[in-house]
């Protein structure tokens, strides 16, 4: 192995950083790690196997060569999603815990508008393929944004989470809550109803008609007659006052 070949190879893979170790190892990414740190170029003296000429990194040190392209990031807000920070998570206890299997690949944009559509407002993304949503940021402590440095699978120039780490975003649009119980006074009214004399031979009179309001609920204690009498064939009650429309007013 020599410097070429391997940036030859991860820029093949479409990479933008190429890193050389302990002789003859050759390592692609897209972004440094954050348990990565300068040290004295000194530290990197070991020869490459395919040309001794050249050094290639040592036994924990690597040497690493960039093309310059952008470091991948995470946009400050992406359509009405605003971005929240880096945060750690936890197999055994997830701060957002509603994964979603999205078929074109993980991006920013993909994982948002999966949560969105299914009423989430809070979107995380984790090791660079996993799309998370849910109703509440994170309680856990704020990382810092270095310590997400996966690049997404399906879009390399962005950063979605790392390992046991989520990139987060939170859509205040979304969010449709009441902090406290509203309530109106409204009359509750009964109309008489007058149970059918034609049709079937017998009529089940029990029945309430009740007439909905959107977003208004009332709880209404029904009765049913005991007693029935049978005229002409129909069955029908003999206390008609049981039976009545229910209506809410304002």
């Amino acid at each position: 192995m020599t410097v070429e070949s391997c940036i030859a190879f991860c820029s093949a893979g479409g990479f933008s950083l190429a890193g050389v170790e302990f002789g003859h190892e050759c390592f692609c990414d897209h972004a440094l790690q954050p348990t990565g740190v300068p040290t004295s170029a000194t530290n990197c003296n070991q020869a490459c196997s395919g040309d001794s000429t050249e050094l290639c990194g040592a036994g924990n040190f690597i040497d690493v060569y960039w093309n310059g392209t952008p470091r991948p990031g995470v946009p400050q807000q992406v359509g009405t999603w605003n971005y929240l920070g880096c945060f750690p998570d936890a197999v055994s206890s997830r701060q957002i815990p509603n994964l979603h299997t999205i078929s074109g690949g993980v991006t920013i944009e993909s994982c948002t508008s999966a949560c969105k559509a299914s009423g989430f407002s809070v979107a995380g993304l984790e090791f660079g393929q996993e799309c998370w949503c849910g109703s509440s940021p994170p309680s856990t402590t704020l990382l810092s944004d270095s310590d997400c440095s996966t690049t997404c699978a399906a879009n390399t120039s962005e950063i979605c989470g790392g390992s046991s780490k989520l990139t987060v975003f939170e859509d205040p649009t979304g969010q449709i809550c009441l902090n406290k119980t509203l309530s109106a006074n409204f009359n509750l009214a009964a109309v008489f109803v007058v149970p059918p004399t034609t049709g079937a031979a017998s009529v089940p009179l029990h029945v309430l008609m009740i007439q909905t309001v959107t977003l208004v609920s009332w709880s209404i204690l029904t009765v049913r007659s005991p007693t029935l009498a049978r005229q002409n064939n129909k069955t029908f009650s003999t206390d008609h006052k049981q039976y009545f429309h229910f209506r809410g007013f304002d």
